[in-house]
């Protein structure tokens, strides 16, 4: 038990209500800044640039719009929709927009992706948000029916992906030492909202990527790399692990094969152990398909003119988790959404009429996500929609009562926490959701896969998105007809705080100059103010440099090295043959690049530019490589050339090109580790 002064609780609750008015004074400023920027920007429309659009197919298409101060928009659009109520009803849906910032010239070398905004996801009406404050509170308390003025929420700073690192590592900290040791009800309040506000950035990360995944095969211009669609997910993907936000970008792309690969095998296990089952109960599975052919989600039906013959069926519902159909006498008088098909005596399913086929009637029993973990998760229940929210619902029960009121300890808690890690591994091998992991993805992606998909029966779309809303645990969510027009007037604001050049271009310039402000620190971290920033709740913004010429010139010399450093170290740790198994046009370019501005380029890069050397037989890489090696100023890079030259296997005429930069290093003065400008003092004339 711990025992807390009464003035320090005193001191707690008066702490608790002013977060919950400054979060509410927080929405209305913001919509009062939003208004003053739509005022605005009726009168700058005259400076509005063009935009261009491009077609993906029956489902999407792409537009980008220039943005003041050289930048643009990529925004991708849904071509139509079934949700959303008025006039748009049915008309295309922006879903996604992201932020590039090109400098306003057209090399690719310098583009940095900045923010990626998730047009449905929206800041929480005053009631939304202080309702997400109270302990226990698992449902929603309405819709946030107009967007106002406000602009939508950004799930992510590709530039500065670190920030939401070290917020998570601030609230781990806060959380359990001092909040656990003040005040467990402070401690309750304050984490429930940041359970809720997780989950709700959780949904939209879901969403995103899901959206993503549609159209990175579709042919035709994205006005988006594969590359940098790549890099997104990767980026999106990472935001739910500790330490994901610190992964370097020439990583990305091996996260980017791991994700992918891990989840396709787990789709592809959860799909078949959800058909077999399904199957071996006399019930029949029916995937659903995306744009892309791909299913995350699957159907389970039963046939009305099966129910007699199986009344005396034994049920096994392992996996399955829903009421035995056999014996349920609801399906027999059942009154709601039906589908009529043909099947042949193997039981598949033939085209309408198929002479000798036999017709049932199908009744929707659940719709089960394969993005789960472990087991297929019930997202919809036809016959009882409490079903899946008392599932999803003890996950919170018992991660918060564990966590925020009993304060279980790992060091002094073991016989819970044993009980808990038994528990939690015996009804996963037994397939019973019971505190499984959340299904905020799973559920995040249903609803955006309704939203897309034309090929359900509107009906049946509509009910399931009906049946999806009455699950819904988190206060700051909305449903999916309040998301569709949210997103459409939120891509409004967005674009009208874009046209204005102290809106959109002014946060654009702000951002460079922290960038060249590192620059002018010769490329130090900038850990401390960043978390001098989280720890007084944004007061403290530090002080970034002006921009002059001399700035933005080393800031576009700055991007174009990290862009060819990552090909380099890509290379160094992908290829075994550049010439045969690397893109060589690529290659060449960051190695010329290396050769003459690499002057700044990190140990990394050295290492790998030595790699580079070692695996191809292309004389020009080979040259390029050991110029590059001199040019990088930094010890790692001359102990590299150094060891090169030492191998005893290298050609006499490297090995003279390698002493002639390695003496030429020496007497320029560049750093260089003590043992080795010993050994190249030792190197003989050449």
């Amino acid at each position: 038990m711990y025992l807390v002064p009464q003035t320090m609780n005193r001191f707690l609750l008066a702490l608790l209500a002013v977060v919950v008015l400054t979060c509410s004074a927080g929405v209305i400023t913001t919509r009062s800044q939003g208004l003053n920027v739509l005022q605005s920007a009726a009168s700058n429309a005259s400076q509005t640039a063009s935009k261009v659009e491009a077609d993906l197919g029956p489902n999407f298409r792409v537009e980008k719009v220039p943005v003041p101060g050289g930048a643009e928009i990529v925004t991708i659009f849904a071509k139509r929709s079934a949700f959303g109520s008025g006039e748009t009803k049915g008309t295309e849906v922006p879903l996604i927009s992201i932020l590039r910032d090109t400098l306003g010239d057209p090399a690719a070398e310098n583009d940095r992706l900045r923010y990626v905004w998730m047009l449905t996801m929206t800041n929480p009406t005053a009631a939304q948000r202080v309702a997400s404050f109270v302990p226990f509170l698992y449902t929603r308390i309405g819709n946030k029916k107009n967007a106002g003025n406000s602009l939508p929420k950004a799930v992510i700073d590709m530039h500065s992906p670190e920030k939401a690192g070290y917020g998570k590592l601030l609230w781990s900290f806060f959380r359990g030492p001092v909040l656990g040791i003040i005040s467990r009800p402070a401690k309750a309040v304050l984490a429930q909202n940041a359970t809720q506000t997780g989950d709700y950035d959780r949904s939209g990360v879901a969403e995103a990527l899901l959206v993503l995944s549609q159209i990175e095969d579709l042919s035709g211009e994205k006005f988006l790399t594969q590359q940098e669609l790549k890099d997104i997910q990767s980026r999106l993907w990472l935001t739910d692990k500790s330490f994901g936000s610190g992964l370097k970008a020439e990583n990305l792309n091996r996260e980017y094969d791991r994700e992918t690969l891990t989840k396709q095998a787990n789709r592809g296990q959860t799909h078949e152990l959800l058909r077999r089952f399904s199957e071996s109960q006399g019930l029949y599975f029916d995937p659903i398909e995306l744009p892309d052919g791909s299913s995350r989600h699957a159907i389970i039906w039963v046939a009305k003119e099966d129910l007699d013959a199986n009344k005396n069926r034994n049920w096994d519902g392992r996996f399955l988790n829903i009421k035995n159909p056999w014996r349920d006498g609801s399906l027999r008088k059942w009154q709601g959404y039906t589908e009529r098909r043909w099947y042949n005596e193997e039981s598949r399913e033939v085209p309408a009429n198929t002479p000798g086929a036999t017709v049932k009637t199908l009744i929707p029993l659940a719709v089960y996500g394969f993005d789960h973990p472990k087991i297929p998760a019930i997202l919809v229940d036809f016959r009882n929609s409490n079903n899946p929210a008392f599932r999803e619902l003890t996950h919170h029960l018992v991660d918060d009562l564990s966590s925020d009121f009993l304060t279980i300890r790992r060091s002094q808690d073991w016989p819970l926490m044993f009980a808990h890690k038994v528990f939690s591994f015996v009804t996963g091998r037994r397939g019973m959701d019971i505190n499984q992991p959340t299904r905020v993805r799973a559920y995040s992606e249903l609803k955006m896969m309704l939203a897309l998909d034309q090929d359900l029966a509107p009906k049946l779309r509509t009910e399931m998105a009906d049946r999806v809303e009455r699950v819904a645990l988190n206060p700051l969510q909305n449903d999916l007809d309040s998301e569709i027009n949210l997103a459409r007037a939120q891509y409004k604001n967005l674009m009208a705080w874009a046209k204005r050049p102290d809106g959109l271009g002014a946060r654009l310039e702000l951002d460079r100059r922290k960038e060249m402000t590192r620059i002018a620190n010769g490329g130090k971290s900038q850990f401390g103010k960043s978390f001098l920033n989280l720890v007084t709740f944004g007061l403290y913004k530090g002080k970034a440099v002006k921009s002059t010429p001399e700035l933005v010139a080393k800031m576009d010399i700055r991007r174009k090295q990290q862009f060819h450093e990552r090909v380099i170290r890509e290379c160094a740790y992908l290829s075994s043959k550049p010439e045969i198994d690397f893109d060589t046009v690529k290659l060449l370019s960051a190695l010329q690049f290396m050769s003459v501005n690499g002057v700044n380029a990190g140990g990394k890069t050295a290492v790998s530019l030595a790699t580079v050397f070692s695996i191809t037989d292309d004389e020009q890489m080979r040259s390029l490589a050991l110029e590059g090696l001199y040019r990088i100023n930094k010890p790692k890079a001359k102990s590299s050339l150094l060891a090169i030259y030492q191998d005893p296997k290298l050609d006499p005429r490297w090995k003279d090109i390698c002493a002639k930069y390695l003496k030429k290093a020496l007497a320029e003065g560049q750093e260089i580790l003590p043992r080795d400008a010993a050994a190249i003092t030792a190197i003989g004339v050449n």
